[in-house]
């Protein structure tokens, strides 16, 4: 999962938008809540467009589909907590202070 900066600069691929696309990817779709939030036209157009680019992406890369066979420490209580705290709605994301509260710390 770690970015490959050379690779990424030989493809001449921006390490951005490489990281944008995997956390659409990852933790997507992309949210209408994260397009008003982001207040700049440009992010926003480029939000847009990386969504675009990997729409087709295999939906195994998707947090909800990771097996605990490939990714043991990684079970039900870790991908519910991951999935708070990385919902690309702002509006829905975790506080700190809820993610402190969580029972999967006790």
């Amino acid at each position: 999962m770690a970015v490959a900066h050379e690779e990424l600069k030989e493809r001449e691929v921006e390490p951005e938008i490489e990281v944008l696309g995997r956390d659409i990817v990852y933790f997507g779709p992309l949210s209408e809540g994260l397009l008003k939030y982001t207040a700049d036209e440009t992010w926003q157009t480029v939000l847009g467009q990386v969504a675009a680019m990997v729409a087709g992406a295999e939906l195994s890369f998707h947090l909800s589909n990771w097996q605990e066979s490939e990714f043991p420490n990684i079970n039900a209580e870790a991908k519910r907590m991951l999935s708070r705290i990385m919902n690309l709605d702002p509006a829905k994301r975790a506080t700190i202070d809820e993610i402190l509260d969580d029972p999967y710390w006790k």
